[in-house]
C-alpha cells in the first residue's frame, strides 16, 4: 500500500533514474514511520486510559519482592 503511493506520487513528478528511486524511498519511508509512531502513540495511549497508575506501581512493587 505504502509502495503505490509512493510510486504513484513520484510518477507525478516526472522524475526518472535515481532521484526519483530516492524520492520514492524517502515518501515510502515517510509514510511507514507515520503510521507506526500513530500506531504506538494510540496504542500507549489507549493503555493509559484503561491502566491506572496506581495498578502498574502495585504491581511493580510486587514483582521487585520476589
Amino acid at each position: 500500500m505504502f509502495e503505490y503511493i509512493a510510486v504513484q506520487l513520484v510518477n507525478l513528478t516526472g522524475l526518472t533514474g535515481r532521484l526519483a528511486a530516492s524520492l520514492e524511498f524517502w515518501i515510502y519511508d515517510t509514510l511507514k514511520i507515520t503510521v507506526i509512531l500513530l500506531g504506538v502513540v494510540f496504542a500507549v495511549s489507549y493503555l493509559r486510559t484503561y491502566l491506572p497508575p496506581e495498578k502498574i506501581r502495585d504491581f511493580l512493587k510486587k514483582g521487585r519482592r520476589r
